[in-house]
């Protein structure tokens, strides 16, 4: 065999060692961009992960293609927020037997989210407590799906995906929990230096409105007063009306509040005829997806310092 047979070979074999390794990572499909990027790092190079919902799309409203449904089908895994979030889940369960293959991971599960108040609750000003200590889940709909919002739910997300990761590859087990590990110390210190900038702020000064019911878990966990929402619903589908924008802005001028919180997928035509009848400042901040990669909010921890920063220098400096 010739000198440049014998190099062909070799190179066969290694294309086919990398096929066939390449053939055995884990293929996850994440529903969202923040969940993709944290199982990224959990995943390292022994996973592939994609992310189901455009970046540009409203993961409220929604509705995988038959295609994408296609991409479901032939993954190994499929994460998802859950609390309904994900409104096409049920399409999946019906679709490829999610439940009976243990194929779908709800990374929220294992802490009691936040309940949907009443509609007349909306009526006068509050502020988000913590999360409700009861353990049953709530019905489709009346939960906050928001949890990514608070670094320590995200901390249970690593946990959940790479107890998932292990189980469906336990010879990178050990990797993936260490990955993990290392990964929820980055967000405690994001935890800390969040906490700190907002304690930086006289509680007082800190009071907005939202676009929709979006920052509870966000506001409870930094001592924010959320004044209320144009959209008092946990999702942007929902409707509003004009008795309700009314009562939300006389008690955005009893507040002292002077910042209205806009998501990219939120009405940006509403949130700016209502800030300029209530002559309130809007912020925009990514809610919903990372931002395009190379940018400032590409990952998960840069986008919530990001979010933080922008926040807290628009509560300064329109303090009553």
């Amino acid at each position: 065999m010739s000198l440049y047979q014998k190099c062909c070979c070799l190179f066969l074999g290694l294309a086919l060692l990398a096929g066939r390794a390449e053939a055995t990572r884990l293929r996850v499909v994440a529903t969202t961009s923040f969940i993709a990027d944290v199982a990224q790092n959990i995943a390292g190079s022994d996973a592939e992960i994609t992310e189901l919902i455009p970046r540009s799309a409203d993961p409220h409203a929604f509705d995988p293609t038959p295609r994408e449904m296609a991409r479901l089908q032939s993954a190994d895994l499929i994460l998802a927020n859950g609390l309904g979030l994900e409104s096409f889940l049920e399409k999946i369960f019906s679709s490829i037997g999610a439940t009976s293959t243990n194929r779908l991971v709800i990374v929220s599960q294992g802490r009691a989210p936040r309940a949907q108040e009443h509609p007349a609750d909306h009526d006068h000003p509050h502020e988000h407590e913590h999360e409700h200590e009861h353990e049953h889940e709530h019905a489709h709909g009346e939960t906050d799906p928001h949890v990514w919002l608070d670094p320590t739910w995200v901390e249970l997300w690593a946990d959940n995906i790479a107890d998932a990761f292990a189980q469906h590859d336990p010879e990178h087990a050990n990797s993936f929990h260490q990955r993990a590990d290392d990964y929820k110390r980055r967000l405690r210190e994001l935890d800390e230096w969040t906490r700190a900038q907002f304690d930086a702020i006289p509680r007082a000064h800190r009071a907005l409105v939202t676009d929709h019911d979006e920052l509870g878990y966000f506001a409870a966990r930094y001592d924010i007063t959320t004044v209320g929402a144009l959209i008092p619903n946990f999702t942007t589908v929902a409707e509003t009306s004009a008795r309700s924008l009314a009562t939300l802005q006389r008690d955005l001028h009893a507040s002292g509040a002077r910042v209205l919180v806009l998501g990219a997928s939120a009405n940006p035509a509403m949130a700016e005829a209502f800030a300029r009848d209530a002559g309130c400042r809007i912020v925009r901040l990514r809610i919903h997806a990372l931002g395009p990669p190379n940018t400032e909010t590409a990952s998960y921890l840069s986008l919530m310092r990001f979010n933080v920063n922008t926040l807290t220098e628009a509560l300064q400096e329109h303090a009553p």
